[in-house]
């Protein structure tokens, strides 16, 4: 039986994908020399969350967004939509009851002097139904 994760992390992938997020550039594999901006789906941390009756996750999905476009704004507003889009709502996961959260948001300039890094992470509650 899976644990949900892998079905949580393709809702997420669809629901970015669906609103239009980065301009669609949503990837779990960055391709080599990416068009700007875009958002990678990073690390993630899952705790056991079960009840008495359902086996559940407190799992936590951390998505990288990327830009080059100067200053904040852009990598921001992106942020904004990632929020807009996910804070306080029920992902469409296969076989899960998965419910989200944005739990953190976090930008600054990366290590390159080009690209600027937002990190938001996504806390998803799901159980197996």
């Amino acid at each position: 039986m899976s644990d949900g994760r892998w079905q949580v992390q393709q809702a997420i992938y669809s629901r970015l994908t669906a609103a239009g997020i980065a301009g669609g550039r949503i990837y779990d594999d960055v391709p080599e020399n990416p068009t700007f901006p875009f958002v990678e789906i990073g690390e993630g941390d899952a705790q056991p969350a079960d009840t008495d009756d359902s086996e559940g996750l407190d799992d936590v999905h951390t998505l990288h967004v990327w830009s080059r476009h100067g200053g904040s704004k852009e990598v921001r507003e992106i942020m904004g939509a990632i929020h807009g889009e996910m804070h306080q709502s029920v992902l469409a996961a296969t076989g899960r009851d998965a419910r989200v959260i944005v739990s953190d948001m976090r930008d600054f300039p990366d290590p390159d002097g080009v690209t600027l890094h937002g990190v938001i992470r996504l806390r998803v509650i799901h159980y197996s139904i």
